[in-house]
């Protein structure tokens, strides 16, 4: 009975832990949802390192919302930019390269 117990508990905590996941990301896109009510379609933005998409300062994935073919036509039309996480990315690798090079 304690393996029962122990495998139960685990797993609705696991459960708990996605929910919460699942809340976080219903949050995260119903912010980005007013942002995109308050843009123009020229205010929409997609990193060109990650392909993330941003509209009043918000970041999310796109894949899980557009077809492909969609996806392809925002990449192509969509201003350019880079997403926070991209540019600390590339400016510690940027760093490193430099200090890399340094006589």
């Amino acid at each position: 009975m304690e393996q029962v117990y122990e495998a139960l508990l685990r797993r609705a905590e696991e459960a708990v832990a996605e929910a919460h996941r699942q809340h976080r990301r219903a949050a995260e896109l119903m912010a980005f949802v007013a942002e995109l009510r308050e843009s123009t379609p020229a205010g929409i933005v997609v990193c060109a390192w990650c392909g993330n998409v941003a509209s009043g300062g918000r970041w999310i994935d796109p894949a899980p919302l557009l077809a492909p073919r969609l996806r392809q036509r925002l990449e192509e039309q969509a201003t350019h930019g880079i997403c926070p996480s991209c540019l600390n990315r590339v400016s510690a690798e940027v760093a490193a390269e430099r200090a890399d090079n340094r006589p």
